[in-house]
């Protein structure tokens, strides 16, 4: 089971992360663990370019952790449609293989 923890403050991403593996298919060729690390790695490389305060971190297959620090009002956009995307894709995965996604959100 992968597990998903969304952070968001006023609308906004501040911490994102994903454990675990889906066992939906072969180590390696897995279509859902695909899907969440794809969700992931872009949410992460575009905040890192358009946002400084932004950090992805992963620590292996199966583990990924974006965090943003503090940011300005112009940077806000940014960081409301990456929660909204990440989001919404998350949550579309978990709805449709609810045995191998959980999301939970967090609203500070």
């Amino acid at each position: 089971m992968i597990s998903v923890h969304i952070v968001t403050e006023e609308g906004c991403l501040v911490l994102a992360e994903a454990e675990g593996h889906a066992g939906t298919g072969r180590y390696g060729s897995d279509l859902v663990c695909a899907a969440v690390s794809v969700l992931f790695r872009t949410t992460g490389v575009v905040l890192e370019k358009k946002v400084p305060s932004v950090s992805m971190e992963t620590s292996g297959r199966g583990s990924f952790r974006i965090q943003a620090g503090e940011f300005s009002s112009d940077e806000k956009d940014c960081l409301l449609y990456a929660a909204e995307f990440l989001g919404c894709g998350i949550s579309s995965l978990a709805a449709e293989f609810p045995e191998a996604v959980m999301l939970r959100r967090e609203y500070l």
